[in-house]
């Protein structure tokens, strides 16, 4: 879910993240301007998840992305993702 949204956020285009998306094979959509860097996407996914959340509760609705990104889960995000680029690397 991060990834398409900061994707289309980069590009300004707020209301088709999806449509950006290319397949690798049957398994994978990654975003055409995709970054491998963890902590870029944390930058960008802080603010627009704080401001879908500001929308939202505009609107009398509960938040859309009700999680913190707290710097032990950054931390977790981080090896995760180092985790996944070794074994894809193998």
């Amino acid at each position: 879910m991060i990834t398409p949204l900061v994707s289309g956020n980069r590009r300004g285009d707020r209301g088709s993240a999806a449509l950006s998306v290319r397949y690798r094979g049957n398994r994978c959509a990654v975003p055409e301007d995709h970054t491998d860097d963890v902590d870029d996407l944390i930058a960008t996914w802080i603010p627009l998840s704080r401001a879908l959340n500001q929308l939202n509760r505009s609107m009398g609705k509960d938040d859309l992305y009700p999680f913190t990104l707290s710097p032990v889960v950054q931390d977790k995000l981080r090896f995760a993702d180092a985790t996944v680029a070794a074994a894809q690397a193998r």
